[in-house]
């Protein structure tokens, strides 16, 4: 698989200045792996981790090395009240500000067993400062005749161990939450920490057993002593204070990734979860899209993943293993896009079959990732178990005693070597993350991102639009950005702009996600047009050009047409013309549907579609002219000429007339003459009714339509009609009488 070319970049941690004064503060040099570990007789006490604070709540429910029984009473953990809560998280606060003199101080004042350290590793040439609790008078023989795996001295508040390395490299925060049942935990946080020199390490004083709700039987979700499941643990407070220095200093050297890296280390029992990849590796329950360091979605090959060989371990060359392939050696959580892994000549598909994907209500992972989008490059939080027996080797208690430094020849333990057999099989994943954190927190590959191509964009319902692009594969991707103009048709192909919604991943985390290719905007106003585009903006804020646009409808929802009324109702039973105020122009629709039924049915007929700008239809045919009345409704028609119903629907009524019988006149003097005729009182249904008025054409041809005429109202079955008195030779009218109705109101 190709590589990235990036230049080697090393984030350089500012340094506030040391105080001058270190009254108070312990001066210690030493190998500060045999501190964790072994054997330092330069320190206050050494062998840390064997001081840890036990409790046996559950029996054979966790398992623990051989070396390290747990006992009831070797050591305790204190809950800490309100106030002395508040004196640890000043006393924290002091010490992430490098304030070593108001942290002893404050300690001294509170009359905590704890002490500053100023510890210089011989391993490293660093220099570290400790919160390190004092030992309290406590001993446990671990139930054996040799004194060489005694513990002489335990904790009595167990609030655990914080180490700051202020010339750091990397922003990271290792936290080992469950230091007895989860025992390689300690070794490979040590192997993490001064690999990729990270900022803070902090391991708990207490196993988890130790303080408990002491409500039914014992499982891991009652530990009190827990800081990744007690929020109020003085780990955890400190932990938080850790978290926002390292953001502070982030933030001033405007940094690109303005987030602490978080990592805890976890290892399980080996019977207890079978045929699993030897590392669990999780970005934090719940997180089922992991991208850096864990995942690279750009495939440059930087990933946790990619960074290590394929074969993981060669056969037989720790112990008498089987050869471990990356595929059996990491599985990963994750359900959203494909993982592989590919070095240009072996291919895998990264397994997603975890169990252990750590606890979903982790304080540690809610306090890094809240705020955090979880499609983002960047994970803040990483989540490892570890197999405390992997499965390349035989599920033995025989090779569990081995592993962990069981001498066969002298039958003893071999206290000083018995994390190396666990160190050298797993430390490949720290290597790894090394290479990984190397290019992770530069996140620059030098290259503006790539031009979006859009595939697919559809107005799918009255106010969601469905859009599809291609993918993009950009190492230091922050967003795709989608561009929506809303135009208004002002007629003939001319628009003019409402406005311009752009959508970002701060309105829609997905579009932080370089890998995908579509999703569904909600909520898009209805009743414009829009111009679509898209473009995309990386971390260095190069952003590509935008695509070429899209133009699309989106039509209004529910609009209806209003003032619908019957303009004519005619005798002769020809025509009925409806109008209407149209919907306003602004608002797109796609016109309307002109219906018709008989009174007394539900179905409608449709009679014409109208475009938008409509106002009236007329109804010209009538298959059943007796008919006397019909329904009328307008219907507004939307996407994809889907129908709003109006609230209401109109009728209109016939009266059609028979014509008026027995036409007369006669002349009352020499000004005037009368026309009269017989009342009209029947309709063509044969219902008696009486006209609402009669209709005289006066016209000089036979047929009105054909010459001049003049139309006459009158009210009744007369009329009387004014004569010439100097009347041309030739002149003649001719008269058509119709009785009427009046236009039907609804």
């Amino acid at each position: 698989m190709m590589k990235l070319s990036f230049l080697l970049f090393i984030l350089v941690l500012s340094l506030t200045s040391l105080p001058q004064n270190l009254t108070g503060i312990v001066n210690e040099t030493g190998s500060f792996r045999q501190f964790l570990m072994g054997t330092e007789t330069n320190c206050a006490y050494d062998n840390w981790l064997s001081h840890i604070s036990e409790g046996l709540a559950r029996p054979g429910y966790n398992d623990y090395p051989r070396w390290d029984r747990q006992t009831v009473g070797f050591g305790t953990y204190i809950p800490p009240d309100e106030t002395q809560g508040q004196n640890w998280s000043t006393i924290s606060s002091f010490f992430c500000n490098q304030q070593w003199a108001a942290a002893e101080s404050e300690i001294n004042g509170n009359r905590f067993p704890y002490d500053v350290v100023n510890f210089t590793d011989t391993d490293t040439g660093r220099t570290y400062y400790m919160l390190r609790e004092r030992l309290g008078a406590y001993y446990d023989d671990n139930g054996t005749v040799t004194t060489t795996d005694d513990e002489d001295g335990s904790f009595d508040y167990g609030w655990g161990l914080v180490v700051f390395n202020p010339n750091a490299t990397s922003p990271t925060v290792i936290m080992v939450p469950h230091p007895n049942d989860d025992y390689i935990g300690i070794p490979l946080a040590w192997k993490a920490f001064t690999t990729l020199n990270a900022r803070y390490l902090m391991i708990n004083g207490a196993g988890r057993e130790v303080y408990w709700t002491n409500e039914g039987e014992y499982d891991n979700t009652k530990a009190l002593s827990d800081p990744s499941r007690n929020a109020l643990h003085p780990l955890n407070l400190t932990y938080m204070l850790c978290c926002d220095e390292i953001r502070s200093l982030l933030t001033a050297q405007n940094a690109t990734i303005k987030r602490e890296f978080s990592m805890q280390t976890h290892s399980y029992d080996t019977n207890l979860h079978l045929n699993y990849a030897n590392c669990q590796v999780s970005a934090g329950n719940g997180q089922s899209c992991p991208n850096l360091p864990i995942r690279d979605l750009a495939l440059s090959g930087t990933d946790v993943i990619n960074s290590a060989p394929y074969i993981i371990h060669p056969a037989n060359s720790i112990g008498t293993n089987s050869s471990v392939l990356g595929s059996n050696f990491w599985c990963v959580n994750y359900s959203i896009h494909p993982f592989q892994f590919n070095d240009g000549i072996n291919q895998f598909t990264v397994s997603n079959r975890v169990d252990l994907p750590g606890y979903g209500a982790n304080c540690q992972m809610l306090y890094s990732i809240d705020g955090w989008n979880s499609f983002d490059v960047f994970d803040p939080f990483f989540h490892i178990e570890m197999d405390e027996l992997p499965d390349c080797y035989p599920q033995t208690e025989e090779m569990l005693a081995w592993f962990y430094g069981w001498n066969t020849s002298t039958q003893t333990w071999d206290l000083a070597s018995r994390y190396d057999h666990a160190l050298a099989y797993y430390q490949p994943w720290v290597y790894a993350l090394q290479n990984s954190l190397s290019y992770t927190y530069q996140l620059n590959d030098n290259l503006a991102p790539s031009l979006p191509v859009i595939t697919n964009a559809t107005i799918t319902g009255l106010c969601s639009l469905q859009l599809a692009w291609q993918r993009t594969y950009e190492y230091d991707f922050k967003s795709w950005i989608i561009s929506l103009e809303r135009l208004i048709h002002q007629g003939g192909g001319v628009f003019t702009v409402v406005d311009t919604l752009v959508y970002t991943r701060d309105i829609l985390p997905k579009l932080a996600d370089q890998a995908c290719t579509g999703l569904i905007l909600p909520d898009i106003p209805v009743g414009f047009y829009y111009k679509l585009r898209m473009a995309a903006v990386d971390y260095s804020g190069r952003s590509s050009a935008y695509s070429e646009p899209v133009m699309l409808a989106a039509y209004a929802s529910a609009p209806m047409v209003t003032n619908l009324r019957l303009k004519n109702s005619l005798s002769d039973a020809t025509h009925i013309t409806v109008e209407w105020n149209p919907v306003p122009s602004q608002v797109l629709t796609n016109g309307y549907r002109i219906e018709r039924r008989n009174p007394g049915t539900t179905n409608w007929e449709l009679r014409a579609i109208l475009p938008q700008y409509s106002s009236r239809y007329t109804d010209t045919s009538f298959p059943n002219p007796d008919t006397l009345t019909y329904d009328y409704r307008v219907v507004t028609l939307g996407y994809n000429n889907q129908t709003f119903i109006p609230n209401t629907c109109f009728r209109g009524y016939f009266r059609a007339y028979t014509a008026p019988q027995n036409i007369a006149w006669e002349f009352i003097n020499e000004n005037q003459m009368r026309f009269y005729w017989n009342p009209v009182t029947t309709t063509l249904s044969g219902q008696t009714n009486t006209p609402d008025y009669y209709e005289l054409i006066r016209s000089d041809t036979p047929d009105p339509s054909q010459g001049n005429s003049n139309v006459i109202i009158v009210n009744e079955a007369e009329y009387w009609e004014p004569i010439d008195p100097n009347p041309e030779f030739g002149d003649r009218w001719f008269f058509t009488i119709r009785a009427k109705a009046n236009t039907v109101s609804p």
